[in-house]
């Protein structure tokens, strides 16, 4: 695969992340307590989602010599990928909606609802580099995996 380098949305997204994160720090952490002990576990799996596609890539992903795992050559579905497309975009969405849940103050529930809704365009935006780089492998790909409801992607996977 090409490497593709960070549009618009990849910035706007990362941007909004970093805000969020940082605003967590800086305001009040007061809120509903059963909201805050799920946002934990919601950021573990958040964060897991967001590494385990670098492995999953680097051993299945068939980068050319010397090159890193963002250059693979093939439809990557074994590993992570076999249940869920886009478990890197589903991370970042999940460590979002974790730190919403813990912080719940109102300025952290826009930012990280605005930038849940650009990793999604984004993630609209790589499929149809996808289909375009890989054609119909990709979507048959798309077919059998879900985009994002890894539960789903998990019952099909080991029906």
């Amino acid at each position: 695969m090409k490497n593709r380098r960070p549009d618009m949305l990849d910035w706007i997204a990362g941007f909004l992340m970093i805000c969020m994160f940082i605003l967590n720090l800086a305001l009040d952490q007061d809120g509903i307590p059963v909201l805050k002990y799920m946002g934990v576990p919601v950021l573990a799996i958040g964060l897991m989602l967001t590494f385990l596609p670098m492995f999953s890539l680097r051993k299945y992903g068939q980068a050319a010599e010397g090159k890193n795992y963002m250059h693979t050559a093939v439809v990557v579905d074994q590993g992570i990928y076999a249940l869920v497309r886009h478990p890197q975009y589903l991370g970042y969405m999940l460590l979002c909606a974790g730190f919403i849940g813990i912080s719940q103050h109102w300025i952290i529930v826009i930012v990280g609802l605005l930038a849940i809704f650009f990793f999604y365009l984004h993630t609209l935006q790589e499929e149809k580099y996808c289909i375009e780089t890989f054609g119909v492998e990709y979507q048959q790909y798309m077919h059998r995996v879900p985009r994002f409801n890894i539960l789903l992607g998990l019952i099909r996977r080991y029906r």
